[in-house]
């Protein structure tokens, strides 16, 4: 699972002045319960029958609120309740953003650049080569494969350390964003119901 990233935006307000707020009173409370639907979805994959996950941090670099909000993670993490016969690995994707852009070398990348992106330097032909970013959100291909690959050295994945083919990573993406919208739906309407319970109340 890998879910994070546009809620730390929304947080930022890159959606608009009130980013993704919506009935929120404020961007901490925004966070922590964007944190609990993280983990709620682990729990959900779990009781679905999953018993091979893995999941990632938010995966933003080292800004504050993103640290605030795998803050918030690590406490929910503590609430999950899984068998014994799962195998349950956690990757922090900010942990690697933070240090490919620190120490590139060591992922085998040159030194890249942050200053501007892939598009906007127009090198898409080069491959961006020598760049952090493709448009300003996504990292690109060069340091998502150097990311695969520590990720499969660290969690041992597979045998080799190939990259997924593009269409299993398009089936990924897929069921990462089936269960976000689901995970998305639930929020809003458990949202609702607790405006209409106070209406009532009042």
């Amino acid at each position: 699972m890998n879910l994070g990233a546009n809620d730390v935006f929304g947080a930022l307000g890159v959606f608009g002045p009130d980013g993704a707020l919506g009935s929120y009173p404020d961007v901490s409370t925004y966070l922590q319960a964007a944190a609990e639907q993280y983990v709620a979805g682990v729990q959900t994959l779990f009781e679905l029958g999953a018993r091979n996950i893995l999941m990632t941090d938010f995966p933003l670099a080292g800004d504050p609120l993103t640290i605030q909000a795998n803050t918030y993670l690590d406490a929910e993490l503590a609430n999950l309740a899984l068998s014994d016969d799962t195998d349950f690995l956690f990757y922090s994707l900010s942990d690697f953003n933070q240090s490919v852009l620190t120490d590139p070398a060591s992922y085998g990348l040159p030194p890249l650049r942050t200053d501007t992106t892939c598009i906007a330097a127009g090198a898409q032909a080069t491959g961006c080569a020598g760049f952090f970013s493709f448009d300003g959100v996504h990292p690109t291909a060069a340091v998502q494969a150097a990311g695969y690959r520590d990720m499969n050295q660290q969690c041992g994945l597979t045998a080799d350390q190939a990259v997924p083919e593009p269409a299993s990573w398009a089936m990924m993406c897929i069921g990462f964003g089936v269960l976000g919208a689901a995970l998305r739906y639930r929020r809003r309407s458990t949202t609702a119901m607790q405006f209409r319970s106070g209406a009532l109340a009042g």
